[in-house]
């Protein structure tokens, strides 16, 4: 994929240096050549494209005059499909215009050098080595991580790095002060309003979707998972005279992992019934987990939260293989249709949290009174705090006393994101406020953007149609109980695909894919004691205790999925922060980036 890198400066700075710098977060790019580079004003812009040019970048010029007003639009990707970013210049002030779109499957990045110097690309190793200075650890950014499976923006884990949100815009000025604003915060997603969502509007919805992109229809595949939402996806292809030519369901070798294995059962069932090649992915419990997360996270924008990864690329590596260019998945349903993991435990309290708070303070301290039971304890203390943080403390990962031994994280931006998306939202429902949570935090931020580093590891794309931008604004503008009623799980896409779907998928429980992370962690001892070093002797003990790290990572009664976090964490800190330090110009000059003589076009 095309990558974006580019820098605003004033005419008060040293150009060479700025050149200078910008030539070197291009060459921090790996397996891209420099393609072109535009001067609009005070403003450089260097476009990258990969050696295959598969997705190049689109240079727009609005009249014969541009070199008078000074618009240029550039866009990567395909717009029609939410894939695109587009940047836009101005030469008549020293003013760069950034913009994202609602299911952009990969964020953008700017900064600010201590030089005045804006940079910005769409790939966060690129804004580091363009950086003057050392970058640091962002303790709002790690306490989002380690809370919410996801940073959202405007945050990162890098300290004086930002990203801009799904659906918006900002404009930075070189030179001057801009500050992060509710244009750069979370999706733009709609307000909630009264309203209804049928499932007959449903199915209309994922068959447009899936109708909009038949151009894909040629070698394709699907990733059946055995759940609803990719033989929902699979039963619309064929319906729409669109099959995909063979599917892929992801196995386990070992009997060790059998309990791992359940949802292939489903899925091979699913490809016979539609009569579909089946092409077994295997997953080894000794595969080489390390080296897979090494190169994912060396071109990870991110940590990465979500060790189902692992598979996912494994799968795109054998599609790959077998020339297939696009899989087909099942990505996004659950953030839309089902039940967020907190609301069997929200939901009955709902009616709780619209009481005034002084008057669950004191009923929570009354029933911890009355039940002085541990356990009743910790849940009336849950009962006595306000809305946001109560599902804050319940979409945790880690708890209060464990990010406690941690270090010194501050929650206080985690409470206060909070806040803002139920502002912007006026979503009042728990379960609506966890659901939208899990969009902008695991979804749009975490999930989709991973997705298209996998796909860019191995040149095959995925596509689901529940990422559809029409369908995502419509289902998130409806109450929350629209959405997810009351009943079965899916009770929305049950009824609207019940004539569609076999019936064993129809009728079966949500597991999800399983992965061995206990096992996977526990062969990568020695690795992380190495990594925790280098980050204990980097950046010391004032923000995280990494003792206290490398304990809940050596602990096998910590839970699998904290152990995972935390590796990608120490990992990806590593090769991003640590080894990127210690790196000397020759070692940049002889990286793998291309390097094509620059085509400046002075305009």
């Amino acid at each position: 994929m095309s990558a974006l890198v580019g820098i605003v400066r004033s005419p008060g700075q040293a150009q060479e240096r700025a050149e200078t710098t910008l030539l070197r977060g291009v060459r921090a790019l790996r397996g891209v050549r420099y393609g072109t580079e535009l001067a609009v004003g005070n403003v450089n812009l260097a476009i990258l494209e990969d050696d295959h040019g598969t997705c190049p970048a689109r240079v727009k010029k609005h009249d014969r005059r541009s070199s008078a007003n000074g618009r240029v639009d550039v866009s990567l990707g395909n717009e029609k499909r939410g894939e695109a970013l587009r940047a836009i210049l101005f030469s008549t002030g020293e003013e760069v215009t950034l913009e994202r779109q609602l299911l952009a499957s990969r964020p953008f990045y700017f900064a600010r050098r201590q030089d005045g110097a804006l940079v910005f690309s769409d790939r966060v190793d690129a804004v580091l080595a363009m950086l003057d200075r050392s970058p640091g650890l962002s303790p709002a950014g790690l306490a989002f991580f380690l809370t919410q499976y996801g940073v959202p923006a405007p945050w990162t884990v890098v300290e004086g790095i930002w990203k801009i949100g799904p659906g918006r815009r900002l404009a930075l000025r070189a030179g001057g002060d801009f500050r992060i604003s509710d244009n750069v915060t979370g999706a733009a997603l709609p307000h909630v309003r009264a309203g209804k969502l049928t499932p007959d509007e449903v199915r209309d919805l994922v068959r447009k979707a899936l109708s909009e992109r038949a151009d894909l229809a040629d070698g394709a595949g699907i990733l059946l998972s055995g759940g609803l939402d990719s033989t929902i996806v699979l039963a619309q292809l064929k319906d729409l005279d669109l099959p995909p030519e063979r599917s892929y369901i992801l196995r386990y070798t070992d009997p060790l992992f059998d309990r791992y294995d359940w949802d292939a059962r489903y899925a091979w069932l699913v490809a016979w019934k539609f009569g579909l090649d089946i092409e077994n992915v295997a997953i080894d419990p000794g595969v080489r987990v390390r080296v897979l997360l090494n190169r994912l996270l060396g071109q990870a924008n991110e940590p990465v939260a979500d060790p189902a990864m692992i598979p996912l690329y494994l799968a795109a590596k054998a599609a790959a293989q077998q020339e297939i260019r696009v899989l087909w998945d099942g990505r996004g349903a659950d953030e839309l249709f089902a039940a967020p993991h907190t609301n069997a435990n929200l939901d009955p309290w709902y009616w709780w949290f619209l009481a005034p708070a002084p008057v669950r303070q004191v009923a929570g301290r009354l029933f911890t009174t009355v039940f002085g039971k541990p356990g009743s304890r910790k849940k009336a203390k849950w009962l006595a705090e306000d809305l946001p943080t109560s599902v804050f403390w319940q979409e945790s990962v880690f708890g209060p006393q464990e990010l406690e031994k941690l270090g010194p994280l501050p929650l206080e931006p985690v409470l206060e994101y909070f806040e803002g998306l139920r502002r912007r939202g006026r979503e009042n429902h728990p379960g609506g406020l966890a659901q939208r949570t899990e969009w902008e935090t695991w979804l749009a931020e975490q999930n989709q953007p991973l997705a298209e580093t996998v796909a860019r590891m191995t040149g095959v794309q995925f596509h689901s149609p529940f990422l559809d931008e029409h369908l995502v604004l419509r289902a998130m503008g409806v109450p929350f109980r629209e959405r997810v009623p009351r009943g079965p799980n899916k009770r929305v896409l049950r009824d609207a695909f019940r004539n569609d779907v076999p019936r064993e998928v129809l009728r079966r429980r949500k597991r999800g894919l399983g992965t061995p992370v206990g096992w996977w962690v526990q062969e990568m001892q020695e690795q992380v004691r190495y990594d925790v070093k280098l980050l204990r002797a980097t950046f010391g003990d004032d923000l995280l205790r990494w003792n206290e790290v490398e304990r809940f990572l050596t602990d096998v009664r910590t839970e699998p999925v904290i152990r995972w976090q935390l590796l990608s964490l120490v990992s990806w800190l590593r090769l991003h922060l640590v080894e990127s330090r210690s790196a000397s110009p020759r070692a940049i000059l002889r990286s793998e980036t291309v390097l094509s003589p620059a085509r400046k076009e002075s305009l």
